[in-house]
């Protein structure tokens, strides 16, 4: 599956880090390809959402994700957001990048960014 990450088609590589987000832990070799493909406009939210069910694992993704939070697309915020909440312990900039899209234009990336921050949150508590 790692192999269609790296696919010419834009679709194939999103479908590939869709079924790795399914895989959660187990998907963890991808870790190294998802991560460079946070930066392809057609899969950067997919590949996020795979990073974030991946854990602890994914924690070398999380500068890269933060960046992600500023794109131009309402998706790749969103998901990042999500996915990001997903590995915490976060450092304090992200955490701000995320405090800050709960103030988003856009609705879906204000309702993601709340919601990752209560997964901070809850998760800061244990």
């Amino acid at each position: 599956m790692t192999v269609a990450l790296d696919r010419e088609h834009g679709e194939i590589r999103r479908y590939a880090a869709y079924a790795l987000s399914q895989y959660g832990g187990r998907g963890r070799l991808a870790i190294p390809q998802l991560t460079k493909r946070l930066g392809d406009e057609h899969m950067a939210y997919m590949a996020a959402r795979a990073l974030g069910g991946m854990g602890s694992d994914a924690r070398g993704a999380i500068g890269p994700m933060t960046a992600l939070l500023s794109s131009s697309s309402l998706g790749d915020r969103a998901e990042a957001a999500l996915a990001l909440s997903k590995l915490t312990p976060l450092p304090k900039a992200t955490v701000a990048a995320i405090e800050a899209l709960a103030n988003d234009q856009e609705e879906v990336v204000r309702d993601s960014a709340k919601k990752a921050l209560q997964n901070i949150r809850m998760s800061s508590a244990r």
